[in-house]
């Protein structure tokens, strides 16, 4: 734990980057602090006394979808489980500033894809969106829907102008009233995406097996990332 805090204090220096680091002695010490947010990035010990590393990953997974989570461990026979709660990278101990440094540059990656936002406006007011809270767009009637975590915005806006501002992946124009965020996508049926809200996205016959395809691969980058 003090080594990796040291080699963290020198990717501060040499990034010149600013960041507060807490450290705990298990994982247990970790769950009593825990709270949704307070940390962007877990640096986790999967063998330890008490509740194993994996564990309490999966209980954080429940609390907290974003927060990035990199395993130090001397045996990589829980990458499989890893994939199951998104970790971002795994470190084989004895740990080596190197692969410090790749982790923490895949971290900061992750970290702004989740603070991305674009303002929109709905109601004659101005709003600012993540991006990472969009599960999809639709055309409703002559205005878009867009459809957030966070509740439904209805904007007057074209698809086409809403698609080009959203920038490509991980958004997908699936058909010409729908774009979807891959990142939300749950599965793919025939004709539909299903979405983690549960809602469906119709997908034309003829595209089908192009967004299937798209849907795979960005799902075997996001695990191999």
């Amino acid at each position: 734990r003090r080594e990796l805090c040291e080699m963290l204090t020198r990717y501060q220096e040499e990034k010149q980057v600013a960041f507060d680091m807490t450290s705990f002695q298990n994982s247990d010490e970790l769950m009593r602090s825990y709270e949704p947010g307070r940390f962007q990035i877990l640096f986790m010990d999967i063998y330890m006394d008490g509740t194993n590393g994996m564990e309490a990953a999966r209980k954080i997974r429940t609390l907290d979808q974003e927060c990035a989570l990199i395993f130090t461990t001397v045996s990589t026979e829980h990458a499989l489980d890893g994939f199951a709660v998104r970790a971002t990278h795994y470190l084989n101990k004895p740990l080596i500033y190197d692969e410090i440094e790749e982790a923490m540059s895949r971290c900061e990656e992750q970290v702004g894809l989740y603070a991305k936002s674009i303002e929109l406006a709905a109601n004659g007011m101005a709003l600012r969106v993540r991006l990472r809270d969009i599960i999809y767009v639709e055309v409703f009637r002559k205005s878009c829907v867009l459809h957030t975590v966070k509740g439904d915005m209805t904007l007057n806006q074209r698809i086409d102008h809403l698609e080009e501002m959203l920038g490509g992946l991980p958004f997908l124009r699936c058909h010409r009233s729908y774009i979807v965020n891959l990142l939300h996508v749950r599965d793919v049926e025939e004709h539909h995406f299903v979405l983690s809200d549960g809602s469906r996205a119709l997908i034309p016959i003829r595209s089908f097996a192009a967004m299937k395809k798209a849907f795979h691969d960005h799902r075997f980058a996001q695990m191999a990332h």
